[in-house]
């Protein structure tokens, strides 16, 4: 993959372009202003994506973000880029009005700079994959308080008179009229200046920190105790009956089980009430229930002094992102993730995926979905998805769901496995038993 940067700050486009080349990315040039990536557009006919900055027009104290608008919108309509993916890095928040722009040009990928969760991996698949047209719809609308144009259909034309040789790129839909796809804007005569300079050293002191999610989720996991993660992608898709039902299937096989309460829902609370027929709250944090201990939500609680007790812990995180036990879900040894089905709400898994860094160890799962949306969505996430079907209660396990949460889990190290674990407790009361045997028959020996 060959790339460009576009950015006025040098050392950051540095470090960008290191950490490309480490994953075989090859950077072509690296842009540090709107006259040199119009030159390099002219220059490198094979190129794969552009990464730009929106700082990419700045001049002084003065932003120049309609140039810049004006300048993408040329670049795109150059022949041969309008497929040439773009990946924007914004210091602008959702509903900027410069967004709003890039989005009608087809631009989707966008990375917020308050938002996080930004990992050179997650650059990268922004080229390969680029994001959809409802994932990025959030950016469509612009927030009218912000200063601009006053249309946000009308482009400035940009006319550049050529002094340096121009090359002609060849790409599939390169001779297309870009007039007929933007009825009403003037189509830009792109033609590329020769301009000897020093590249400019405009250094941006909040730089976009680097996240290493890969490290994160690998390290620091909980030994002797296997932790299950349940999060959602979204609110009421079905996690905190995911977990109480996945907590009930191992608390059957004979496990020692508890579930903890990831997430500020107080639904503990009201199953605690519910068990005792009171109608106040019952301030005890921990109750057994249907063969296995709950722990309910409290702020300040170290789940960590959960994990020393038993053989088995499933977290209710709820919707992830809003739990106060996020860095649990990287500890985890799975990682169940509840999503939709339904097509339109797709999106919420990408978001996802955009935000957190996922592996081997992350299955997605429908609760109370149907098979042939759920097979469709494994089609479309080409990994396998699981269906959890319906149940009268999350304390009741289906033979359907036993089979779902066999398969499921049947993915951990073999000294996680049920039959390891069985058979390790087998022993051990098998030799318990024999011990106490040889006692007693000692005492009665020499009584």
């Amino acid at each position: 993959m060959n790339l460009v940067i576009a950015t006025s700050n040098t050392s950051f486009a540095q470090v960008l372009e290191q950490k490309f080349r480490e994953q075989g990315v090859k950077v072509l040039d690296i842009a540090t202003c709107i006259e040199d990536l119009l030159e390099t557009v002219a220059e490198h006919s094979e190129i794969d994506g552009i990464l730009i900055s929106t700082d990419l027009a700045r001049k002084g104290n003065d932003p120049r973000l309609e140039m810049l608008s004006d300048t993408i919108l040329a670049v795109k309509r150059h022949n041969g880029f309008d497929k040439v993916p773009f990946t924007v890095l914004s210091d602008y928040p959702e509903g900027h009005p410069l967004l709003a722009e890039l989005f009608e040009m087809g631009i989707y990928n966008f990375f917020l700079r308050n938002e996080g969760k930004f990992t050179v991996t997650k650059l990268i698949d922004s080229f390969k994959s680029p994001m959809s047209f409802s994932l990025a719809l959030r950016f469509r609308n612009a927030n009218p308080s912000y200063p601009w144009r006053r249309d946000l259909s009308k482009y400035d034309s940009i006319n550049i008179n050529i002094h340096a040789k121009e090359q002609q790129v060849q790409k599939d839909g390169g001779g297309e009229d870009a007039e007929s796809k933007k009825p009403g804007i003037k189509l830009p005569n792109i033609k590329i200046p020769t301009i000897n300079r020093e590249r400019a050293e405009h250094e941006v002191h909040d730089e976009w920190v680097f996240q290493d999610n890969t490290q994160r989720n690998t390290s620091d996991t909980i030994l002797g105790t296997v932790i299950i993660a349940v999060a959602s992608v979204e609110r009421n898709l079905g996690s905190t009956n995911t977990a109480l039902n996945i907590a009930k299937y191992l608390s059957e096989q004979n496990y020692d089980v508890a579930v903890v309460e990831g997430n500020t829902s107080s639904d503990f609370d009201r199953i605690h009430c519910l068990i005792h027929l009171e109608n106040l709250q019952i301030e005890d944090m921990e109750f057994e229930f249907k063969g296995f201990d709950h722990f309910k939500y409290r702020e300040n609680f170290d789940v960590a002094q959960v994990y020393k007790h038993y053989q088995y812990v499933v977290l209710d995180l709820g919707v992830l992102r809003d739990s106060p036990y996020e860095d649990e879900f990287y500890r985890s040894h799975m990682q169940v993730v509840t999503v939709s089905a339904d097509e339109w709400k797709y999106h919420w898994i990408e978001q996802f995926k955009l935000e957190y860094e996922l592996d081997d160890r992350t299955k997605f799962a429908v609760a109370n979905g149907n098979e042939s949306a759920v097979k469709e969505l494994s089609s479309r996430l080409k990994e396998e998805v699981f269906l959890i079907g319906n149940t009268i209660s999350p304390y009741h396990v289906t033979k359907d769901n036993e089979d779902t949460y066999s398969d499921l889990l049947g993915g951990f190290n073999e000294e996680y496995t049920p039959r390891e674990r069985n058979n390790k407790h087998l022993l051990i009361a098998v030799a318990s038993s024999i011990l106490t045997a040889l006692a007693f028959v000692i005492y009665m020996t020499f009584k």
